[in-house]
């Protein structure tokens, strides 16, 4: 097929019949790695199959689709316009055959990918890794940034994320959620700190200087606000995106932390505070869409999430995992 003549959008059959679905798997992988030797890895092929394969692929569609620039290719326009629905449509394909039949973990090969925040990285997925090398080694996790409601929302119904974890105050209409646990926050400073001797009060929260996790601006944070609440106030010494670097500086410094108290399962070198003023719980949990709640695939990873993280009894839901009693809506 020449696309230099492109048949009418009322043909889809005779496009079609030019196309066979083993060359888009091929076109999704190189587009998705950029790279002959990745993409034939990523696939099972030897790299002469995939060259091969991109060779018809530039016959069929008429165009070069990627092209070489220094040491790494990079795709042509009209290769960007057909990533995005190749995918869409592969993904589709993959759900569709892959709920015929149930899900084998021990045997299954395919990537999960899910939204997660820098919280449920750090605290969920070393736990969640390790459960799938031991009973599914040959499936794999590809993570993706945590996201507001909207994208999410898209994201899972053209099939790009799996499943979401994270804090959800509003649910994307057409979705799934479940509780797994609810986390508190501590204050943290360094072991030894000359200021805490006596422990940590409300003068001295508030006059020492404090590390902000803000990943996505400036404002005001919940501490500043519940601060507010009792006419006082703290002194930001610094603001920074991540956990890690956070508690590094914390160990060595003299400045406070408030954080979710799970992320110090691994922080020598720290004392831990109860926060002299109020701060709520929140609940962390995870989010699907409808469209693949009785998928065996998935239900099988949720299963999985939930078992490992689930503050409740596990009962069986309407999907057939295993989830939380009384929390599945």
């Amino acid at each position: 097929m020449a696309l230099g003549s492109l048949p009418s959008p009322r043909e889809p059959v005779s496009v079609l019949r030019d196309v066979d679905l083993n060359l888009l798997v091929a076109l999704d992988a190189l587009l998705a790695e950029r790279s002959v030797t990745r993409a034939a890895r990523r696939v099972g092929l030897s790299q002469p199959a995939m060259s091969n394969a991109l060779a018809r692929l530039r016959r069929t569609f008429d165009d070069p689709l990627l092209v070489r620039s220094g040491a790494s290719m990079v795709p042509t326009p009209r290769a960007l316009s057909l990533a995005a629905p190749v995918r869409e449509a592969l993904s589709t394909l993959e759900l569709a055959l892959e709920s015929l039949g149930d899900f084998e973990p021990a045997q299954a090969r395919r990537t999960f990918t899910l939204a997660a925040s820098d919280y449920a990285q750090l605290v969920m997925l070393p736990r969640l890794v390790q459960r799938l090398a031991e009973r599914a080694p040959r499936v794999g996790i590809r993570v993706a940034p945590a996201m507001g409601a909207d994208r999410l929302r898209q994201e899972q119904e053209r099939g790009r994320v799996d499943l979401a974890i994270g804090v959800f105050p509003h649910l994307p209409p057409g979705h799934q959620h479940l509780r797994l646990f609810t986390e508190r926050f501590v204050t943290v400073a360094r072991a030894e700190h000359p200021a805490l001797e006596a422990g940590l009060d409300l003068d001295a929260f508030c006059a020492l200087r404090h590390v902000v996790i803000s990943p996505r601006g400036d404002g005001p944070g919940m501490v500043d606000r519940a601060l507010e609440h009792l006419d006082r106030q703290r002194t930001v010494g610094l603001r920074i995106p991540g956990f890690v670097a956070a508690l590094s500086v914390v160990a060595r410094t003299d400045l406070l932390l408030t954080v979710a108290e799970r992320v110090l399962t691994d922080a020598p070198g720290l004392a831990v505070y109860p926060p002299p003023v109020a701060l709520p719980a929140f609940a962390v949990g995870m989010v699907w869409h409808d469209r693949t709640h009785h998928d065996p695939a998935q239900c099988w990873l949720r299963r999985t999430v939930a078992g490992l993280f689930c503050e409740e009894p596990l009962v069986d839901a309407a999907c057939g995992p295993a989830a939380c009693a009384g929390q599945l809506t």
